[in-house]
C-alpha cells in the first residue's frame, strides 16, 4: 500500500512536469474534527499537517494532489456498574488527496477529488482511573478511501485557506458494520 502511494504521487509528480502548466509548492497545517459513521461515538479533533503542489492547467482549473498527516478517529463515553468510562480511537493517517479546484471566482474554488489514505497507528485509549492505551492496528483495516470536497480562497500574497468534508467510502474497523471516516477539514497553507 505505501508503494502504491507513493507510486501514485511519483506520477503525478512526473506528468506533471512534462505538462505546459504552472507549477507550485506549499505547506499546510489545520484542523480535523472526525468520527466514524459508528451508532453513539462522538467526534474528535485533531491535527493535519503536510505539502501539496499545484498544476495551474488555465484561470478555472488546478490539480492539487497533497501528502499530509492526518489524525483522525472518534471516542465514546459509557457507563458499566455505575462507573463512567471514556474510551477513544486514535488513527493516524497518511492521506494523498488529488483534487481538482475548479475556480468560480477570481481566488474562490470549489475543491473535489478522491483521497486514498494509509493507516499508520491506531489505538484505543480507556480512561478510568488510569489510562491504557491499547494496540488496536491489527483491528483496522490500513487502506482508506474517501472523497474530499470542499472550498478554498487563495490570497494574492500565497495564503490559501481552505473548508473541506472528507466523506468515507471504506470501512475503517473490521467486523464492526458500517464505520467509515467522516472527516471536517480546516486548514490554511503557504504557496511558495
Amino acid at each position: 500500500m505505501k508503494k502504491l502511494l507513493l507510486s501514485a504521487l511519483g506520477l503525478l509528480l512526473a506528468g506533471g512536469a512534462f505538462a505546459q502548466t504552472e507549477l507550485e509548492w506549499g505547506v499546510k497545517a489545520g484542523l480535523n474534527v472526525a468520527n466514524l459513521t459508528y451508532s453513539g461515538v462522538n467526534s474528535k479533533p485533531g491535527i493535519v499537517a503536510g505539502v501539496f503542489c499545484q498544476f495551474k492547467v488555465n484561470y478555472l482549473f488546478t490539480i492539487q494532489p497533497e501528502l499530509v498527516y492526518s489524525r483522525q478517529g472518534c471516542s465514546d463515553s459509557y457507563h458499566f456498574k455505575d462507573v463512567k468510562y471514556h474510551d477513544s480511537w486514535r488513527i493516524n493517517y497518511l492521506n494523498l488527496p488529488i483534487l481538482a479546484r475548479i475556480y468560480i471566482l477570481d481566488n474562490f474554488s470549489v475543491d473535489v477529488g478522491p483521497q486514498f489514505g494509509l493507516g499508520l497507528k491506531m489505538t484505543q485509549r480507556q480512561e478510568h482511573d488510569d489510562h491504557i492505551e491499547i494496540d488496536k492496528r491489527h483491528d483496522f483495516h490500513t487502506f482508506d478511501f474517501s472523497i474530499p470536497v470542499g472550498i478554498s480562497y487563495d490570497f494574492p500574497m500565497g495564503l490559501i485557506v481552505s473548508v473541506r468534508y472528507n466523506v468515507g467510502f471504506t470501512n475503517v474497523i473490521k467486523d464492526a458494520g458500517t464505520n467509515k471516516n467522516s472527516v471536517f477539514q480546516f486548514s490554511a497553507g503557504w504557496k511558495f
